[in-house]
């Protein structure tokens, strides 16, 4: 049996650890601090709200945090993929990657109108 898992280690090696997330260094702080990279806050607050009960989705609960939505609950819309999220799940996501986290597209303060339903001005 020993010899079968040898055999096996050699014929299919592991795969070498995933690299580390991109960073960047703060080029204007000489301590060398390495600053991960983010959407900025203007981003986050341009993202549009959506009523869940009025959105046109098959979505059913945050993929961030895993809890289903509510008929009343008013989330984040990602305006360049159309995937909703929490408020406060979609924030703390893209201030630690730029990136949706369903389909990592890119997020975008534009929103195209036949994507989401209503939106919610506050």
């Amino acid at each position: 049996m020993a010899g079968i898992t040898l055999l096996c280690k050699r014929v299919f090696p592991t795969a070498p650890p995933a690299p580390p997330p991109q960073r960047r260094r703060d080029d204007d702080d000489d301590g060398g601090i390495v600053v991960a990279v983010g959407v900025d806050e203007a981003t986050l607050q341009a993202l549009p709200l959506v009523l869940y009960g009025e959105a046109r989705t098959a979505q059913t609960c945050c993929a961030v945090c895993l809890e289903s939505y509510g008929g009343g609950d008013v989330l984040r819309a990602l305006p360049e993929c159309g995937h909703l999220f929490h408020r406060d799940c979609i924030f703390t996501w893209l201030r630690r990657r730029p990136t949706c986290p369903v389909c990592r597209a890119p997020p975008s303060p534009a929103p195209p109108a036949d994507v989401l339903g209503l939106q919610l001005s506050v």
